[in-house]
């Protein structure tokens, strides 16, 4: 019965890091049947083109932020 419960936290952990990746179903299945071993290649897997866009799109939104540009075109925020 533990090699369920040892299954079983390989897949949340899988899935979770899966998440993080764009990659959910494979990190729940590599998880629960491969374990550890799956976990090591998730840990190895690149993102998937759409999770690595969305991080850019988020950090090129946080730098205008902090340079005060409101705009995709990079023009400066108003002054109040």
């Amino acid at each position: 019965m533990s090699w369920v419960l040892v299954a079983m936290i390989s897949m949340v952990i899988g899935g979770v890091m899966g998440d993080h990746k764009g990659r959910l179903g494979v990190g729940l299945v590599l998880g629960f049947l491969l374990g550890i071993v799956g976990l090591v290649i998730l840990a190895v897997l690149e993102p998937t083109e759409a999770v690595k866009e969305a991080r850019a799109e988020e950090m090129a939104s946080r730098v205008r932020a902090r340079l005060g540009e409101t705009s995709i075109t990079g023009a400066p925020a108003e002054t109040r």
